[in-house]
């Protein structure tokens, strides 16, 4: 119909000086839990994540620390 839909920005949350098997931060959609794990992507998880997922489930803290990498995807 002509209208674009605009979608919050999502991020990838990569904890800085860790072993890359455990890196990213991910989310089980599956099963509704927050863990760390490797840069792959699948169906049942998400690694990009919007700012107010990660709030709402207390990682707000994420985008003021040093030792975490936040980007824009």
């Amino acid at each position: 119909n002509g209208y674009a839909v605009d979608k919050p920005p999502r991020y990838t949350v990569r904890i800085k000086g860790v072993r890359y098997t455990v890196e990213y931060l991910k989310y089980n959609k599956a099963n509704s839990y927050w863990y760390f794990s490797d840069d792959i992507s699948g169906t049942t998880f998400t690694k990009c994540h919007t700012k107010e997922d990660l709030e709402k489930a207390g990682f707000g803290w994420v985008f003021s620390c040093d030792g975490v990498e936040v980007k824009e995807v």
